[in-house]
């Protein structure tokens, strides 16, 4: 299983680099470390249908994880209990999309830690390159 996860105070940039990230890994599962603002929440409470791969953390079987992809966070105390599965032996493959450069400690297979004014930015740069258009 692959999980897309973001920091535990997920805002609308975290959210649509979430989305933007599936279409990269299909199939995978969007994850919230921890909270979303409240703003967001109330945004998916209005539009909870066209976000069913959103997928609560509580009571999932993370033994299954085999790939994490991290988007808009690239700091491991800022996973929550996510984090865990890099402790893991051997950890779980990791991928990390962020617009913060110099803040990360987390290293991903594929990583792109860039300088942005958001990261749902370097996210439409990586789909584009990638020969993916949004939905």
């Amino acid at each position: 299983m692959i999980l897309i996860t973001t920091h535990t105070n997920a805002d609308f940039d975290s959210l649509a680099c979430m989305v933007a990230a599936r279409r990269l890994y299909p199939g995978a599962a969007l994850v919230f470390s921890g909270a979303a603002e409240a703003l967001v929440r109330r945004f998916l409470e209005r539009h909870k249908d066209d976000f069913q791969d959103l997928v609560p953390l509580k009571g999932m079987d993370l033994s299954k994880v085999e790939r994490l992809v991290c988007v808009d966070v690239s700091q491991r105390d800022r996973l929550g209990p996510l984090a865990e599965l890099l402790n893991r032996k051997p950890p779980v493959a990791l991928d990390v999309f962020d617009h913060h450069p110099g803040a990360s400690d987390l290293k991903g297979e594929r990583h792109l830690d860039e300088e942005a004014g958001a990261c749902s930015s370097l996210m439409a740069r990586v789909l584009r390159e990638s020969g993916i258009s949004p939905t």
